[in-house]
Parts: structure tokens; C-alpha cells; sequence
């Protein structure tokens, strides 16, 4: 089963655990026609842009207030400017983990009108068009967008070197108040809501 453990204070700066960003299937491939490590993330995960890693390291990011692109409909946005609740799942589009999880996100997001879910894909082996196709394919009508490398080492820096590995990354439930609730992947629909109902509250600030 899934458990949940609350963090606050979520304005990073990203650390040298940007090198993650490059992400392992369940595999522990870079991808799907990758040919990583089978050890996993025990190898780093070190993505095709590593040259470019050491410089990227070194930006300081808010992570809730970078701007991202819904590959879905082209409009610009940002977690911090989602008034909802937001799940938050990182993923790759061939990931069949990922697909399960998914599966529980869909249960839960028509019965809360307060809560977004956003799909981060977090891999070189994703396209936006890919991860648009796979949207439609699947019927989601989430917010889906492609995390840069600062991003994703933003939220390996604030919630473990798993966020960057699509079949281990948890779902994360950013609260309206700031708080978080973090879910191990696969979370059930059940766990999700309890998460969302003990931590999130209505998904309101007083």
C-alpha cells in the first residue's frame, strides 16, 4: 500500500541532483529503446544532455513557479498559479507503471471539481506530440507537459532521487496552503482520496 507523508516549505533551489533528470524506465533504462543499467537508479540516471548538466545545476528554481506548456492545448501555466489542489505525477507515455497509476488518477479527478492533476513527463524518450497523442488516446484531459531538467531536479532536490525515475516516482498532492501529501506509486484511488481528504482538506484555505 501507498503512504502518505506531509512536507511544507516547497521553494527549491536545484542541486547537483539534476543528473537524475534522465530518467529510468521500470527497466532501468533511459528509455524505451534505451540501454541503461539494469542495476536502476543505483547508476545515476545520467540524461543525453549531461554536458549541459553542470550549468543547469546551477540555476536556483522555484518549482511551483516555472512556467510550463500544456502540450494539450499550447496555454502557458504554472503550479503556483493553479488555485486547485494539484496532483502531481511524473511519468514517461510508454511507462506501464505509469499507465496504472494513471488509471487510479482518472478514478479519483471527476469527484473533486478542486483538484488538477498534472502529468509531468520527465524523459528523453517522450515528445510533446507523444505525450499529447497519448492523452487523447487514453481520454485524459489533464494538464500534460514536458519537465526541463532544472524542473525535474527541482523536485528530485525537494521529494527524493525517485521523482525522477518514472516507474518509482510517487504522486504528490500540492495543497492549497503549501503542504504537500506524497503517495508511493502505484497509490490506489482509495489512498489517493484519503490523502487528498486528510491533508488537502476541501481544497480550500481558510
Amino acid at each position: 500500500m501507498a503512504r502518505f507523508s506531509s512536507r511544507r516549505k516547497l521553494l527549491v533551489g536545484v542541486g547537483a541532483a539534476v543528473g537524475v533528470a534522465g530518467c529510468l524506465d521500470d527497466t532501468g533504462s533511459a528509455g524505451p529503446d534505451g540501454d541503461g543499467d539494469s542495476d536502476g537508479p543505483d547508476d545515476g540516471g545520467a540524461a543525453a544532455g549531461d554536458d549541459q548538466g553542470d550549468e543547469a545545476a546551477t540555476e536556483d528554481l522555484e518549482w511551483r513557479e516555472a512556467t510550463l506548456e500544456d502540450v494539450r492545448t499550447g496555454e502557458s501555466f504554472s503550479i503556483a498559479g493553479i488555485d486547485d489542489t494539484v496532483l502531481l505525477h511524473t511519468f514517461a507515455s510508454y511507462c506501464p507503471t505509469c499507465g496504472s497509476q494513471e488509471t487510479e488518477l482518472a478514478a479519483v479527478e471527476p469527484e473533486r471539481e478542486d483538484v488538477t492533476v498534472v502529468a509531468l513527463a520527465i524523459t528523453g524518450g517522450d515528445t510533446a506530440e507523444g505525450v499529447r497523442d497519448h492523452a487523447a488516446e487514453n481520454g485524459y484531459d489533464w494538464r500534460f507537459a514536458m519537465a526541463s531538467e532544472p524542473l525535474t531536479g527541482a523536485l528530485v532536490e525537494e521529494f527524493g532521487r525517485e521523482m525522477a525515475i518514472h516507474g518509482e516516482s510517487p504522486v504528490v498532492a500540492v495543497c492549497p496552503d503549501g503542504s504537500t501529501e506524497r503517495a508511493e506509486k502505484v497509490a490506489s484511488e482509495t489512498e489517493i482520496r484519503r490523502a487528498l481528504e486528510e491533508g488537502c482538506g476541501d481544497g480550500t484555505e481558510d
